[in-house]
Order: C-alpha cells, then structure tokens, then sequence
C-alpha cells in the first residue's frame, strides 16, 4: 500500500518541519520590523519621559501591526497555508492572537494620548479629542479600534453562543474594515514610515499581499471554480438531515479529498449573502459532489426549500481530515451526528486492506441514523470493522448506555489497534473534546489524533 500512499514517521516529521517552518515565517513578520527599527537607533537618545512613551509606543505598534497581518492571514483560507495548518490549526492560531492584539492597540492608543497629553499639556480627556477631531487619521484609527473591540467581544465564547451563525459572521466582517480606517495614520503619523521609507514599503507590500489574498481566496476564486454549478437534487436522509447533490461542468476542475470541506454559498434570494463550512459526503470519483447537511439552524433549517438546478458557489476544499495528514496504516474513525458525513467519505476511499480500518459511529437510535445504510455497504465492500454504538450518555461519557468500566476500557474493546492507528474523530465539538480526552487517558500520541469540529 506504500506505493499507493505515503506512511511512517519519516512523512509525520515532515508535516511538523512544514507546520514550523510556516510558524517561523510568521515570527519573521513580527520581529524583522523591530529588529530594523532598533538598527535604526530605535533605543538610542532617550533622555525623557516623552521620550520613553515614544519609543514603546513605536515598538507597540510594530508588532500589533505584524500580529494582525498575521490574524488576517490565518483566516484568509489561503490554500497552501490551509495544507499545512487544516482548519483546526488555522483557527487555533488565529484565536489565539486576538486578545493580545486588543491589548495591544489599547496600550498604542493609551500611550498615543498619553504622550500627546505631556507634550501640549492637556489633559487626557482634552488630548484623546484633540487628537480625533483634528486629525482625521486618527480619528478613522480609533473608529478601527472600536470595531475590534466588537470583534473580539463577540468572539468570547460565552457571548458567541448568543448570536446565530449569520450574525457573528456579518459582525466579523467588520474586521476588515478596521484594519482599512486603521492604515491612513500609520502612514500619516507613523514616525518609522515617515522616517524609513523602505519600512513603510515593507508594511504596504504586507497590506496588499494580505488583502489580495482575502479577495481572491475568499471571492474571485470560489466565482471562478464555481461557474455553471447547481443543485442537482436533494435528498432527505434520516436525523433531520438532506444531502445536496452539486454538480456541473466546472466541478472537474475542483480537485478535493475524501474527508475534506467546502464553504458552500447558495444564490437564492434569502441565503446568497450567508456562506456555511460543510463537509462533503461523497468522495473524489463519485459523480456528483454532495454535502448531507443536518437541519441545525436558521441557514440549514432552509435546505429543504431549495429546488434543484439553484446556482451554487463553493469555496475550498479545506482542512486536513484527510489521508494527507496520515501516517499509520491501521485507521480508527469515530463519528457522531452528522459527523458521519465525512467519515462515510473517508471509508469509501481510504486506501486499505481488509481489517485495517474500523468505524465507530455514535447514534441515539439506529433507525434515525444519517447514512448508516452507505457506510453499511461500504465496510462490507471494503472489509472495514463497523461498530454502532447505540442509546443515551450517562454522566457526561461520549459512549452510550451505563458501564463499570471507563470509557478507555470500553474504546480498547471496541479497537484494540487504537494506539496503532490514526484515529479520525467528528461531531459535535463538545463530545469531539470528550472522545480526545479518552484517547490522551490512553497515551493516543497528539499527532494520531485528527479532529474536525462541526462547531463556530
């Protein structure tokens, strides 16, 4: 099977060295800046308070800006970055950054006032008003600001599960523009652009490499690929759930894996401005593309209104739930809820032998199982071990019905070979979390396990 795809330690390594390298590029942008703002005498003739507060204030601003450069990026769904880092590893990243960015521009906006106060010898109040009103850079500059602070608001956790997807969505559009109002001042006021043209022409090339990216990634690519698509047919499946059939002339020319996921945008009159993260069902070699898609929300609860030959447009594939990210021969697949979608993709194209894949898929009742009946067929067609795990949690377990013993004891039963594997797991983001803490119990190292999370 080595001939038909690669496996081992020697591919693990270098998906790590790759994962590193991308890393370093990022600490690069953040630190090539100061490093050249210090060769530049950037701490050389402080003689003075005002002197100190410029000073940091400079530095402050330097790295909030490659920081944010960087927070773009890893949600542009650039395509070689999306190889290397999948979805769970972009987000991560990007979720990371954005409470040290607020703090950031907060300290940048504190110390601009801050040092404008003691220079004019007004007070706070005075100085951040005269620094607005009189300057319009910076007064689109604290409007950006503020904008952030939005963002980065709604992106607590425990006020995100207050909107609905659509709505946290349109709010995290108003990131773009704050980074837009923020860019006159830089290069209005900015003492190191004004002062280090070749400085000032580093940032704007990261500006447009950025933008450029966000606009072709996420807006004329998916246009592009996308001409002549539509709903071929839908289908109702059991669980609440229809699987959408796409297909067209230019669907060829959009090359995906088994395990892989699209944004799909639909062009009807109520959904055209809404785009929804799905993983694809079917799998490369069947005719049509197809998401089988839960009734959820606002957006999904509307699929089944939808009429066959509606113009789609797709953006993607993305993520690493896939077999680039594999390295074990052996293969563990647990699924829950709609999460089987990806997983029934996987399975019927994995390459294997008969016994090297098994296939464990939660569900409450098996008469109300999404796909069951296809991942059947395809584990007796392709010699895959399927085990149903059927009935109701009890105290917070990821495995049905009551038991003795703990969950890694009931999973080693169920796959003896887990430690030999890589372990493929998707559903809900809470029971997802669940099922890693089971295979960490066990010593499961983290790069065997693959995530995918049906969660915002």
């Amino acid at each position: 099977m080595e001939d038909k795809i690669r496996i081992g330690s020697r591919k693990n390594l270098e998906l790590e060295r790759q994962r590193d390298a991308l890393d370093l590029v990022f600490w690069g942008l953040v630190f090539l800046p100061i490093f050249l703002f210090m060769l530049e005498g950037g701490l050389v003739g402080i003689s003075s308070v005002a002197d100190i507060l410029s000073r940091a204030n400079r530095a402050i601003a330097l790295i909030a800006t490659s920081l944010l450069m960087i927070h773009l990026l890893l949600v542009a769904r650039i395509s070689w970055i999306e190889k290397i880092l999948g979805l769970d590893g972009a987000t991560s990243r990007h979720k990371k950054l954005g409470k040290p960015i607020v703090y950031l521009f907060f300290a940048h906006l504190l110390i601009s006032v801050s040092h404008y106060s003691l220079v004019s010898g007004s007070n706070l109040a005075i100085a951040l008003g005269d620094l607005n009103l009189n300057y319009w850079q910076i007064g689109f500059a604290t409007i950006g600001f503020l904008l952030m602070i939005v963002v980065a608001y709604t992106s607590a956790i425990t006020i995100r599960k207050k909107f609905s997807y659509e709505i946290w969505y349109f709010i995290h559009l108003a990131s773009y523009v704050a980074v837009l109002l923020a860019i006159p001042h830089q290069f209005a006021f900015g003492t190191d652009f004004l002062a280090q043209p070749w400085l000032a022409t580093f940032y704007l090339g990261v500006y447009l490499f950025v933008f450029a990216s966000i606009i072709w990634f996420k807006l004329f690519l998916p246009m592009l690929q996308s001409r002549g698509l539509r709903i071929q047919k839908l289908v109702p499946d059991l669980n609440n759930t229809t699987s959408v059939y796409v297909d067209g002339p230019g669907l060829k020319r959009i090359p995906y894996e088994a395990g892989q996921f699209f944004m799909l945008r639909i062009l009807s009159w109520k959904l055209w401005h809404q785009s929804h993260p799905f993983s694809v069902s079917s799998s490369p070699g069947e005719k049509s593309l197809r998401f089988t898609i839960g009734s959820r929300g606002d957006f999904t609860s509307q699929i089944t209104n939808l009429k066959a030959g509606t113009r789609v447009v797709i953006e993607g594939p993305y993520g690493i739930f896939s077999q680039k990210s594999r390295t074990k021969r052996k293969m563990l697949m647990i699924a829950a809820g709609i999460g089987v979608a990806p997983v029934r993709s996987l399975a019927r194209s994995v390459v294997s032998e008969p016994g090297d894949v098994t296939v464990l898929y939660r569900v409450n009742d098996m008469n109300d199982a999404a796909l069951l009946g296809e991942l059947r067929e395809i584990c007796n067609q392709r010699g895959h071990k399927l085990v149903v795990l059927e009935g109701e949690r009890f105290n917070q377990s990821w495995l049905p019905g009551q038991s003795e013993l703990p969950d890694h004891a009931r999973l080693l039963e169920f796959a003896p070979h887990v430690l030999e594997s890589d372990i493929y797991v998707c559903g809900p983001a809470v029971w997802s979390k669940s099922v890693e803490q089971t295979l960490k119990t066990i010593n499961v190292n983290k790069n065997q396990i693959h995530l995918e999370e049906f969660a915002w």
